[in-house]
């Protein structure tokens, strides 16, 4: 309650009661309500439930567009994936346009994305349709993906040959 009335959502009325539970729900985070988030001496809630909460609170401002710095990091692989379910599902059901920085993706990540920016020393290296990327690789004379290899991986190793 506290973000959503310095986001100017009027948080006594029955419309900013409602917005709160739904920024609670579409994070996921309803059974987390009156949980504090705690600290290092204080448990409270989980890495991934307080990545949901960062991104509930942007949701306070009711954003059309939600930009997120690696909405992913220091998560264990389901919790990442977790994340990524729920911003998958805001876009699908919401229209909400997602932007995020991922920097090593997992193969299942990646396949949630629809388009991809791909960087290689601050340039754009590729920016288009997730399903186009190897292709577009390919046709500047970068080697094949190989058979049963990561795509996040091979993107990764042939934009930055370090």
């Amino acid at each position: 309650e506290y973000c959503a009335a310095l986001y100017g959502v009027k948080t006594w009325s029955e419309e900013g009661k409602g917005f709160i539970e739904d920024a609670l729900r579409q994070t996921g985070l309803e059974s987390c309500e009156h949980t504090r988030v705690g600290d290092h001496f204080r448990k409270g809630l989980s890495g991934g439930q307080k990545k949901r909460l960062c991104i509930a609170e942007a949701l306070m401002k009711r954003p059309s567009v939600l930009i997120l710095d690696e909405p992913t990091s220091a998560l264990d692989s389901t919790s990442a994936f977790g994340v990524c379910q729920m911003l998958q599902g805001m876009v699908r059901k919401a229209g909400l346009v997602v932007l995020c920085t991922i920097h090593q993706p997992s193969h299942r990540i990646l396949g949630m994305f629809d388009d991809l920016l791909v960087l290689a020393a601050g340039r754009t290296a590729f920016f288009g349709p997730r399903t186009s990327a190897l292709d577009h690789m390919v046709s500047l004379g970068l080697p094949a993906l190989e058979d049963g290899g990561s795509v996040a991986e091979y993107l990764l190793d042939v934009t930055n040959p370090d």
